[in-house]
């Protein structure tokens, strides 16, 4: 019987505080304390696990929408899977408790990607009054352009450490006994980034024709 707050031993404590950090518990509520160090509550669990369906489910999505063949769809899929295996396997094999601070870095390039894509439609929108019909940024205004060059920047950046990095980096933590703990927020940042491409490719048409041009 562990605290859930800093993983101190509760065996024995006759208070229900747990002195090491001050976390309430019941020994007689499970859901209060963690069978073993590390063991994540089962509301984050449950928000961990969601993000992991929709990593895998708004690509498809994302990809269903200019009917392709059953090939392609598992090729969208593939990323947020492997993502999400890496995320069970950090929370079943190396259950080492994550922070909150680095939980939040790991997801926090996928979000700021997504701002700036998100902020970008309604920027290109406003200033066009539609959506481009050219290729890249040509008759663009000055702001839209610089808004365009930050968003795809960016978006490669972590694109090419999602492709290229990421692996090498799960790889390396799986192998280093004390670099386990590093697998469930890898595995988060994977997820936030197919999380990331799903919604981007569900954006209108118009935005997502400009981007793939």
């Amino acid at each position: 019987m562990f605290c859930r707050g800093c993983d101190y031993n509760l065996v024995g404590v006759a208070a229900r505080r747990c002195p090491e950090c001050g976390r309430n518990f019941d020994p007689s509520d499970a859901a209060t304390f963690a069978d073993v160090p590390g063991q994540l509550a089962n509301g984050p669990r449950r928000a961990i696990l969601a993000a992991c369906g929709l990593g895998i489910l708004l690509p498809v999505l994302a990809v269903l929408q200019s009917d392709p063949p059953f090939l392609i769809m598992l090729v969208a899929a593939g990323p947020g899977l492997l993502a999400a295996i890496t995320v069970l396997a950090g929370m079943t094999l190396w259950p080492a408790r994550s922070s909150r601070l680095l939980i939040g870095l790991a997801v926090l390039p996928a979000a700021i990607v997504l701002m700036l894509m998100g902020s970008l439609a309604v920027h290109m929108r406003v200033a066009l009054g539609g959506w481009p019909a050219s290729i890249g940024t040509r008759g663009f205004p000055a702001s839209l352009r610089w808004h365009a060059t930050l968003a795809m920047e960016g978006w490669s950046v972590v694109l090419l450490a999602t492709v290229f990095l990421w692996p090498v980096a799960v790889l390396l933590c799986g192998a280093v006994p004390s670099w386990r703990r590093f697998v469930l927020p890898l595995g988060l940042f994977a997820v936030a980034h197919a999380i990331c491409f799903g919604l981007i490719f569900l954006a209108p048409k118009g935005f997502v024709i400009w981007l793939m041009d």
